[in-house]
């Protein structure tokens, strides 16, 4: 693989961009699943943030049950653009749409474990610090 400094800054500037997005999409995706109080202020948030992507996709894509569908189909593609678009800046053209797809696949599946990890650690630190007090980050996780 070629490259250098830029293309490495490159790499490093499209995954933050779009992890954090594909974050937010799955943290909605995850409260929606959780049947969290969506007038939260953090709740709002987020559905501010992913309405205008998933509100299109919603009229394509329905839900089945429970499943919100167009979240896992916009975090697979979100995931599989960036890794194309990392293979491109770093020179490796030459990807098939078959890799990129499991390898996107596998990337989301370690990105919802690390959520899920991040609230238990989040709940665990809340409760020694302050285990009465009310906080509306807290009444999410």
């Amino acid at each position: 693989m070629s490259g250098g400094y830029v293309a490495n800054a490159g790499s490093f500037l499209l995954d933050v961009i779009f992890g954090l997005y594909i974050g937010a999409v799955m943290l909605r995706l995850f409260l929606q699943w959780s049947r969290a109080d969506f007038y939260n202020p953090l709740s709002q948030a987020i559905v501010r943030l992913t309405n205008p992507v998933l509100r299109p996709l919603r009229r394509y894509i329905p839900a089945i049950g429970r499943i919100d569908t167009a979240s896992l189909v916009l975090m697979l593609a979100l995931q599989m653009l960036n890794l194309w678009l990392s293979l491109m800046v770093a020179g490796a053209a030459g990807a098939g749409a078959g890799g990129i797809f499991v390898l996107a696949l596998a990337e989301l599946l370690a990105k919802a474990l690390y959520l899920l990890m991040f609230a238990i650690f989040v709940q665990v630190v809340a409760s020694w610090v302050a285990p009465g007090a009310y906080n509306p980050a807290l009444s999410l996780v």
